[in-house]
């Protein structure tokens, strides 16, 4: 830079030098031979100085442009390596998160299956006193199998919907009574609606009929009344109320299923149906989100909202016929 300043400097010196004798010449100039010697030499310096001063310019501003070039180089290097590390840093994260998923969805679809195995457990260990105290009256004998039977045919329908939910296979649907449903679904819940001293009041509608998945419209119902029963277990409710309504609609059926307990706090009302968000000690969050994703698959939709006087209300509208036949 400092050369450059002194090139222009001695180039400006030269130029005026040549302004200098050209007003101090008092010689008229009209023949290239009449030019004074001087003023050939201040006009060869000024060119010499000007193509110096070129060539400082071009110079600077070569080396700011390598400058450059090597620092926008050594950035992309530093970029190149963030990227790299970001890379590894999302691959590593997607993997903790795919194995933490899978461990805790493995859980809840253990607890979903956990009541009709556990039934089960309780049936035998009762069949198993009853033969140890002599015998067995061949009527009790024939009520235990008939219910060891329909357990054993709840997990097995579990695994089904399950599996063809995951594997996204096509729907296979039926026409289906929902009143008849929700009665089929509450004698599999009787003992512990009974145990936790829980009133159910029903409110049937008529012509609640559509057709759809028997086995996941089924999942969806017992799904929402063990979280009610849960619910009412952890109440401080001294009458615990559940209130089943259901009626038709214009192109379909809507119902719902309510609890008179301590319902759903603000904060987990927005993520209610989202995988593994559940806030129960028992489950890990797949049931209310298996619940919408049978009703969406099915063409329907389940919203949450406060019930009447306190709890929580879920509704479900199914269409009459499912607009989605796949998963």
């Amino acid at each position: 830079m400092a050369y450059l300043q002194y090139a222009t400097t001695a180039e400006l010196l030269f130029a005026l030098g040549r302004f200098l004798v050209l007003v101090a010449s008092s010689v008229s100039i009209s023949r290239v031979d009449q030019l004074p010697q001087i003023l050939i030499l201040f006009t060869v310096a000024q060119m010499v100085m000007s193509a110096l001063s070129y060539i400082a310019i071009g110079g600077y501003w070569a080396e700011r442009i390598a400058k450059e070039s090597a620092r926008a180089g050594l950035e992309n290097e530093e970029i190149r390596g963030l990227l790299i590390e970001r890379e590894g840093l999302i691959a590593s994260l997607l993997k903790a998160n795919k194995t933490t998923a899978t461990g805790a969805l493995s859980a809840s679809i253990a607890h979903e299956l956990n009541q009709p195995l556990g039934a089960s457990s309780l049936t035998i260990q009762f069949l198993q006193k009853k033969l140890a105290e002599g015998g067995i009256d061949p009527g009790l004998e024939k009520d235990i199998l008939e219910t060891l039977l329909a357990d054993n045919q709840r997990a097995a329908n579990i695994i089904k919907s399950l599996r063809a939910i995951f594997s996204e296979s096509q729907l296979d649907a039926e026409r289906v009574d929902l009143n008849e449903l929700i009665d089929l679904v509450l004698q599999i819940t009787k003992p512990e609606i009974q145990s936790k001293n829980i009133q159910i009041v029903l409110k049937s509608g008529s012509n609640v009929i559509a057709n759809v998945n028997r086995g996941e419209v089924q999942q969806v119902i017992l799904n929402l009344i063990n979280n009610a029963i849960q619910a009412l277990e952890d109440s401080s409710q001294t009458h615990r109320k559940m209130t089943i309504e259901t009626q038709a609609q214009s192109n379909g059926l809507e119902f719902s299923i309510a609890d008179n307990g301590e319902g759903v706090s603000v904060e987990h009302q927005s993520h209610l149906f989202e995988l593994l968000s559940g806030s129960k000690k028992t489950g890990m969050g797949l049931g209310l989100w298996l619940c919408q994703h049978i009703v969406t698959r099915h063409g329907g939709r389940i919203s949450y909202t406060d019930a009447s006087g306190g709890g929580a209300k879920f509704t479900i509208f199914l269409p009459t016929e499912p607009t989605e036949i796949f998963g």
